[in-house]
């Protein structure tokens, strides 16, 4: 992904300049509420570290017991998360991505992680892509007969460089409602500003927030903060979400960031998560 990532960062710094000191006009409250939907809570499962300090480790609620699988759209340099999943937790996890020959992990662990060489995408009929159900379906359906994973629930870690906004458009909520937890990085955020997409994006947002809570978000410092009609959103953000069937008391979270936080890029200062993101705002 380091490739990829930097071609994204380079055309970032064509277009983040240019919406310093402009307003939004009557878009400003339609932000400033999907901002307030997507504010985290706090649950009765305190969150975790899984994948190491830096990029590739997150946060994720401690209700792992009864996981079966993670399936991991989207691979980079290291499959820390994956690997930790399998050796402390023993669930099987499921990786794709077709810009790389085969991730590098430890072999004593090849009978937990399964590879493709393909995207996840919106387009099955491409042969290099694959939709995100049709791949659950071939491991979990129930002609997949793996361990059983059709008993049980899973998790889904998508990092996938902006390939989300096809992705959860094209994938049932039946199918989102399979997983307990889901880990998603959501890139181009500064297109938020933009009222066409802020609409497309609402929707794929909406359609979360529905079934699931947000329970943890970190602003990734390869990417930017982006500031217009008073609004700061950071470019690239690490979700969270937890199903809300595992949630009895969510708690809004007041303050930023999480003590288990760290700086994707460790030769950069981490991005603190703007207030409107937290409950101390008020709605405002």
């Amino acid at each position: 992904m380091g490739l990829r990532r930097e071609l994204r960062r380079r055309r970032q710094r064509k277009v983040l300049s240019s919406w310093a000191g402009q307003t939004l006009g009557s878009g400003e409250p339609d932000l400033r509420n999907l901002i307030a939907g997507l504010r985290p809570v706090n649950t009765e499962h305190p969150l975790i570290r899984i994948g190491g300090k830096r990029d590739g480790g997150y946060l994720i609620p401690d209700d792992l017991e009864g996981i079966s699988a993670c399936f991991s759209p989207g691979v980079g340099a290291t499959t820390r998360f994956e690997e930790e999943l399998a050796r402390r937790y023993r669930i099987s996890c499921y990786l794709a991505d077709a810009s790389v020959t085969a991730p590098s992990f430890d072999p004593a662990l090849a009978p937990w992680l399964d590879f493709e060489r393909k995207f996840i995408g919106n387009r099955g009929a491409a042969p290099d892509v694959m939709r995100l159900n049709d791949w659950i379906t071939a491991k979990c359906g129930p002609m997949a007969n793996r361990r059983d994973h059709g008993r049980h629930d899973l998790l889904l870690q998508m990092d996938i460089e902006g390939g989300e906004y096809d992705v959860l458009p094209a994938t049932p909520g039946s199918t989102l409602r399979r997983f307990r937890i889901l880990v998603i990085e959501f890139h181009d955020l500064h297109r938020l500003f933009d009222a066409g997409w802020r609409y497309h994006a609402q929707r794929i947002f909406n359609k979360i927030i529905q079934d699931f809570y947000c329970v943890h978000i970190h602003p990734c410092n390869f990417g930017s903060v982006v500031s217009a009609g008073g609004i700061d959103c950071p470019d690239v953000m690490e979700m969270t979400f937890l199903r809300k069937d595992r949630v009895q008391r969510p708690e809004p979270v007041l303050s930023a960031p999480h003590p288990l936080d760290r700086a994707c890029n460790p030769w950069g200062p981490d991005i603190v998560l703007p207030d409107l993101f937290l409950g101390t705002s008020g709605g405002r």
